[in-house]
């Protein structure tokens, strides 16, 4: 029973301590070489091994696997060796950090230019429009006034019509007799 357990225990150490391994090495696919001197990058874990490489701080390091202190890495050129974990970080270099922060600020910087000239071009066309409008409403009142002005006067001719033809045959009546 208790052997079992423990040996149950241990196999999900072991697949937790291999996912997490796994998982890491996803995660950190690229690493920078932190602030320091040039690093020597080896052929193998440990100074008596050769050195195939130097980087500089800041360089772009592909990750391939860490084991103890060290870490085996790939660079660009596509050179793989060992160096030292700990002249490692995720993070890149401040100096690319702050000039893509920069290049980001420029570009921010631009598009508020941009809709600066953009809303100056709207608020011109607002007003335009506006002033317009307000025209096109006054011409609108005044036709509406002319409309029923000519409605008036088209009832009074009608009716002034009705009453010369009464008028006409009231005439004609009395001729006849």
């Amino acid at each position: 029973f208790i052997p079992s357990r423990k040996l149950t225990l241990l196999s999900l150490t072991v697949a937790l301590c291999t996912l997490l391994v796994s998982f890491t090495s996803a995660i950190a696919e690229s690493l920078y070489v932190a602030p320091s001197a040039e690093i020597a990058i080896r052929r193998g874990q440990g100074t008596e091994y050769k050195i195939v490489a130097m980087v500089k701080d800041g360089t772009k390091v592909e990750f391939l696997e860490e084991e103890g202190f060290y870490t085996k890495i790939r660079l660009s050129t596509g050179k793989e060796g060992w160096m030292l974990t700990r002249f490692l970080s995720p993070d890149p270099p401040l100096d690319q950090v702050v000039e893509r922060l920069q290049q980001e600020n420029d570009q921010l910087k631009e598009q508020s230019h941009t809709a600066k000239e953009k809303i100056e071009e709207l608020s011109l066309a607002l007003e335009t429009t506006k002033e317009e409008l307000d025209s096109l409403r006054g011409e609108r009142a005044k036709l509406g006034e002319d409309y029923e002005t000519l409605q008036r006067d088209t009832a009074d001719v009608i009716g002034i019509k009705k009453e010369l033809e009464k008028k006409l045959e009231s005439l004609h009546l009395s001729k006849d007799f």
